[in-house]
């Protein structure tokens, strides 16, 4: 090989055409042959024989032996300027007498002929095609390179045409940066389940002020639907997400509602269901603003390339037969992975965005990741980048599996330069497509992961994809990969400043959060979980419905509970947790209404501590036993208003371990609220549950529901059923702008009966059942909502009501 090269390096200096090299946007000179062969070249090794000509403006080589490399025929330019950290663009038309390949690079123009980039192998026909080879330039900037098309091989005549290289440019979505509001409206089994307060309107604010343009709301549509054939969208997904959109619009912020029913394998029975789905987003939202956008499925999984592009095209048809206004977003399969952009066709709608997600090494993303192992006792302490000195050792339990390939890969994977080459293979398919693309989800999980490497992994991503002006949504706001230090989640006091360093977004000004004793009661569920509480359930069978209709005791839903197994639960998280210090000095209750049809029914009520990073602390408890020594359990429902001062110390369960009560449960740090099924299982039992709060002492708990004075309401209106006219009663406890709305069943705004800055007080609004243009609406199911925001705090509340003519 040493000859070849010596040989291959003096014909080169013989017959190379010298120009200066290009700065223009264009790099190649003379690409269509317009002025003959004018800084080409066609450069044959001794053991091949071909020529180069040009024929009615096209150039054609003409090969009688092609040699024994590929290499022994080449077509070439060369003193080309090629940048480093640019993405360039080979473009050219191209057939041949006869199908064969060729292969095209941009190289370096003298030995060691260090090769940029390859096309790899290009298959020709027999009539024209545009091929389009996309790289990023990772080597030192080149004046002097060449781009090279290697034709040996073969005697068969190869046509060009139309050749450039080009700085790369492609269609940019319209937004930039963004971050996904996960466990919102998915991770929940039912409807009923979701957490309808997880966001409100000033999120939406926080994450504009960080300098976000987008949020992306991943929805559990799959489990929002009826049955076959209709799949009908239950309503109360359209009273969020109308909220939600409402917002966005309001903030200018882009909004993508990604249908994230993927916790199973998509196959072609489904199709049914994602076209319905669809059907019935694209109608509802058809008139919106430009600012909604539709992402039809999230990683599509353990399906072909071609199945899931045709299920996906009939998709896009259905939207597009409704609404041909909104840009729909469309995605590969295997997990949305880049490596699958190629194999997704080039779909005729030039309304879509392409995304892709990133995770690599996920090695190092996703160590301690609860889908591999619940305990989150896997791997972990993986560096990044990879340092042999700080790696651990492959855990025995891993041996055989993924994650033994992943480890035994690390050393090689666990850096940037080739975090960057995964990346790059997205870019290619952008500019070589010439599409905008978005990368939907990027992220590490925190837990078990070293800061500092965290911070690196995230700005070296960030970084390279806006350098390639790719746009990006990070995975998440909160939780395990998101912007918080504290699970408690605090905009103004526990955002993670290192991490929003990274994603190059502006730090909010921080503060120290001061622990403070709770001076008033609260509510934990009134229709729904209220805001800065969350679900936090152990429930391994049976059902849990957090919105059930069967004969609330106030506002439209219930809690119901049936089916569970012995020591299931049903818990509430509080975030911040409360310090109860004062109200239990001062005899407050926890108040709560429930119903069971079993007389020897029996409970756990039960507070949990927070459980501290010192190995003799625990979660510890303060229980109430509920039976039928307290409680008649006759079908009906039952007021049950228990002091805090009659909780007893039960001890805690840990880490699969009991600890005996050590007298070390703290009332200035209570993360939980728990309902347990410790004595016995709910077979055959259901229980339900409503009105669940903390109280005041004796002299509030007449109608402590109503006191304006130290909470907002929205009460049952009265009469109801109504027939011509009903009154909705409201209460402010702080001056605040309120918007009160009513809708029909499908969602659908009936009539906007306040939208006006109010002063604190109680309010009763009459309502005469006309619509928007004040025509009379006919007999049915309503609801009303009320959004009220003050200086320091947004209310949002729902409830239903029946009109009877």
């Amino acid at each position: 090989m040493s000859d070849l090269k010596i040989i291959a390096g003096i014909l080169l200096m013989m017959f190379s055409i010298f120009v200066s090299a290009q700065t223009s946007q264009n790099l190649l000179i003379n690409g269509d042959f317009s002025n003959g062969d004018e800084h080409w070249l066609t450069w044959v090794h001794p053991d091949a024989s071909a020529y180069g000509s040009v024929i009615n403006e096209e150039y054609v080589v003409s090969i009688t032996d092609g040699g024994s490399q590929i290499y022994n025929v080449q077509l070439m330019q060369t003193d080309l300027l090629i940048e480093n950290g640019k993405t360039y663009l080979i473009s050219f038309d191209a057939y041949a007498e006869e199908p064969r390949e060729i292969s095209v690079s941009a190289q370096l123009n003298a030995d060691p002929w260090t090769i940029y980039h390859t096309s790899g192998n290009v298959h020709l026909n027999t009539t024209w095609q545009t091929f389009r080879i996309a790289f990023v330039m990772h080597n030192p900037t080149d004046s002097k390179a060449r781009l090279v098309f290697d034709l040996g091989l073969s005697d068969i005549d190869v046509h060009f045409d139309n050749i450039s290289l080009t700085l790369a440019e492609a269609p940019q979505p319209p937004f930039e940066r963004g971050v996904n509001f996960a466990d919102w409206l998915e991770n929940f089994w039912h409807i009923s389940q979701m957490n309808f307060k997880r966001y409100t309107k000033k999120n939406f604010e926080e994450a504009k002020s960080l300098g976000c343009d987008h949020i992306r709301i991943p929805i559990d549509l799959f489990y929002m639907t009826g049955p076959a054939p209709d799949f009908q969208l239950d309503p109360l997904l359209f009273l969020i997400l109308d909220q939600a959109i409402d917002w966005a619009e309001q903030l200018e912020l882009h909004l993508i509602l990604d249908n994230h029913s993927f916790d199973f394998e998509i196959t072609l029975d489904y199709l049914d269901q994602l076209k319905a789905v669809w059907a019935q987003l694209a109608d509802r939202y058809k008139n919106r603003s430009d600012l909604i956008y539709y992402e039809i499925i999230n990683e599509p999984h353990s399906i072909s390339d071609s199945l899931w592009n045709y299920m996906q095209q009939q998709v896009i048809e259905t939207i597009r037969a409704i609404d041909n206004k909104h840009t729909i977003i469309v995605e590969p399969a295997n997990w949305d992975s880049y490596l699958n952009l190629q194999f997704m066709p080039a779909y005729e709608d030039h309304n879509l965005i392409y995304t892709f997600h990133f995770y690599d090494p996920f090695l190092f993303t996703g160590q301690g990741a609860y889908w591999d192992d619940p305990d989150r006792t896997n791997q972990r302490d993986v560096p990044y980048p990879y340092n042999a000195d700080s790696m651990p050792d492959l855990l025995p339990e891993f041996y055989g599996t993924w994650i033994e390939t992943a480890y035994n890969n690390y050393p090689n994977e666990g850096n940037d330069a080739w975090v960057q080459s995964r990346i790059d293979i997205a870019i290619q398919f952008m500019v070589e497509r010439q599409v905008p693309i978005w990368c939907g989800e990027f992220g590490c999980l925190q837990f078990n992961c070293h800061q500092e490497d965290r911070i690196r992994w995230l700005t070296t991503v960030r970084t390279y994809f806006e350098s390639h002006h790719i746009s990006w949504a990070m995975w998440e706001y909160g939780d395990g990969f998101g912007i918080f230090e504290d699970p408690r989640e605090l905009f103004e006091f526990d955002v993670n400043t290192p991490v929003i360093e990274a994603l190059g977004l502006t730090v909010p000004a921080q503060s120290e959060y001061q622990y403070v004793p709770d001076t008033t009661g609260f509510v934990l569920y009134d229709d729904f979980l209220s805001q800065g509480i969350f679900h936090a359930s152990w429930n391994t069978s049976g059902e849990l419905n957090f919105c059930s209709e069967d004969d609330p005791i106030e506002g439209d839903f219930c809690v119901s509970w049936s089916g569970s197994d012995l020591y299931c639960m049903m818990g509430m998280r509080f975030s911040p947790w409360h310090d109860l210090t004062q109200l239990k000095a001062e005899n407050y209750l926890l108040h709560l209404w429930a119903r069971c049809s079993k007389n020897d029914a029996k409970f756990e009520l039960r507070f949990l501590d927070t459980d501290t990073e010192d190995p003799d602390d625990h979660p510890w408890r303060m229980h109430y036993t509920l039976d039928n020594t307290k409680i008649t359990w006759d079908g009906t429902w039952q007021q049950i208003q228990i002091p805090l001062i009659d909780f007893t110390e039960q001890g805690a369960w840990e880490d699969g371990n009991w600890y005996t009560p050590e007298g070390k449960f703290d009332w200035s740090h209570v993360e939980r609220f728990e309902i347990g099924t410790d004595h016995h299982s709910l077979n055959n039992i259901r229980l339900y549950l409503d009105d669940i709060r903390i109280i005041g002492p004796v002299s509030e708990m007449q109608r402590p529901y109503l006191d304006a004075a130290v909470q907002f309401s929205l009460d049952q209106n009265f009469p109801n059923p109504f027939n011509t006219i009903t009154i909705i009663p409201y209460s402010l406890p702080q001056g605040s702008h309120v918007k009160l709305e009513v809708f029909n069943m499908l969602g659908q705004k009936v009539s906007t009966l306040i939208d006006a800055e109010q002063e604190p007080g109680i309010y009763n609004v009459e309502w005469n059942t006309v619509n928007e243009n004040n025509d009379k609406i006919s007999s049915g199911i309503y609801f009303y909502s009320i959004e009220a925001e003050s200086a320091n705090h947004i209310y949002y509340e729902i409830r239903k009501m029946i009109l009877m003519k």
